[in-house]
C-alpha cells in the first residue's frame, strides 16, 4: 500500500516545525501600516496657512478630523519625524525624571516645576504637529501654534524656577522672595508681551 501524500503548507517550516506565515502576516501588517494613504497631497494643494515650507513638496496629510489626525501616527507623511521626535521625549521624560526628583515636602513644588518645565515644550509641539491639519480652519491652526509657544514659555519660566530658587537660597528671607516674585512677574509679563 502506498503512503498517503503529505498536505502542502502555506508557510515554510523550520526544524522545530513552526511556519513563517505568522511572520509574513506581521510583515504585511507593518508594511500596510507604514504605507501612507493614496490621498497625501502636494505643497501646492494645501491651504495657504499650511504652505510655510516650500522645500517639502509632497507627503502632506489632507485636512481631516481628530480621528484622522490620530490615525496619521501610523503612517509616514511630511510631519512624521516632527511628531516622533517630540513624542518620544515625552515618554522618556515621564519615565525617568520623576524617579530622580526630590519629592520631600520642602522640595515638592520645585520638583513639579522641573518636571512640568521639562515636558511642556515637547507636549505643546507634539500636539501642534499632530493636529496642525485639522479641518476646523485657520483659527484652530493658530491656536495650536500658540499652544506650541506656550509650552516653550512654561519651560523657560517654570523650568527655570528651581534654578532661580537655588541661586537666591542663601539670601535673607525678604530679598530671596522679592527676587523670586520679581522673576515670576517678569515671566508673566513676557507671556503677554
Amino acid at each position: 500500500m502506498a503512503p498517503e501524500p503529505v498536505p502542502a503548507t502555506t508557510g515554510s517550516s523550520d526544524a522545530s516545525g513552526t511556519t513563517s506565515s505568522g511572520s509574513t502576516t506581521l510583515l504585511k501588517q507593518v508594511h500596510r501600516m507604514l504605507t501612507p494613504p493614496a490621498d497625501l497631497l502636494e505643497w501646492k494643494d494645501m491651504p495657504q496657512h499650511l504652505q510655510f515650507n516650500p522645500y517639502v513638496l509632497t507627503g502632506y496629510r489632507p485636512l481631516q478630523g481628530v480621528k484622522g489626525c490620530l490615525s496619521s501616527l501610523f503612517y509616514v507623511h511630511n510631519e512624521t519625524i516632527n511628531i516622533l521626535t517630540h513624542g518620544i521625549p515625552i515618554v522618556y521624560i515621564l519615565a525617568t525624571v520623576p524617579a530622580m526628583m526630590p519629592w520631600e515636602k520642602d522640595y515638592r513644588f520645585l520638583s513639579w516645576c522641573h518636571l512640568v518645565g521639562s515636558v511642556a515644550p515637547w507636549c505643546g509641539s507634539f500636539v501642534y504637529h499632530l493636529f496642525m491639519n485639522l479641518d476646523n480652519g485657520e483659527g484652530i491652526y493658530y491656536r495650536l501654534l500658540q499652544l506650541d509657544m506656550l509650552g516653550i514659555w512654561i519651560s523657560q519660566s517654570f523650568g527655570a524656577l528651581p534654578m532661580v530658587t537655588a541661586t537666591v537660597y542663601c539670601l535673607n528671607f525678604p530679598l530671596k522672595w522679592l527676587l523670586i516674585i520679581s522673576y515670576s512677574l517678569l515671566c508673566i509679563w513676557g507671556l503677554f508681551k
